[in-house]
């Protein structure tokens, strides 16, 4: 998610950032558009940003709210399961409180067990980095993806 937020930005300039594509606000399938925001976790107000891409293609709509709102309910049931909850911990992505009531009790706590492992492994990570810079390359791991400056970043 954070690497397609990064592409918008940087395409910005050029075309805009659209959160659905031309042909999508063409064809109007709504219920489509529903379901694969709501299994993307993105909150029910992302219709009104959908009308203003539209707009910018030049294809005003008028969003079929019922149509929308039913896919997107079943979206977010596909989204708020706990296996998926544990890889957005472990990911350290964001949940923006979208879970029914009935499936947020066990998605929170998957979510919160992937987010303490994905602390763990960051200050394990770290731990380890430093060490390759007092102790030299033979303590250096390659797939150290960035460099962290204390181990308040692992969190």
């Amino acid at each position: 998610m954070n690497r397609a937020l990064g592409l918008c930005l940087i395409s910005l300039g050029l075309v805009g950032c659209a959160s659905i594509s031309k042909d999508s606000c063409v064809a109007g399938n709504w219920y489509d558009i529903g379901l694969r925001d709501g299994a993307n976790g993105f909150s029910a107000e992302r219709r009104f940003e959908h009308e203003k891409s539209c707009d910018k293609h030049g294809v005003p709509v008028q969003v079929q709210v019922d149509e929308y709102l039913k896919g997107r309910e079943a979206g977010v049931r596909l989204y708020c399961t706990p296996a998926n909850g544990y890889q957005l911990g472990l990911q350290i992505d964001y949940y923006q409180d979208v879970c029914p009531a009935d499936m947020k009790g066990a998605f929170v706590r998957a979510y919160n067990l992937g987010r303490q492992k994905a602390r763990l492994r960051c200050l394990w990570d770290f731990h380890h980095h430093s060490a390759y810079h007092r102790y030299g390359d033979h303590h250096h791991h390659h797939w150290w993806p960035y460099y962290r400056h204390s181990a308040l970043d692992c969190f």
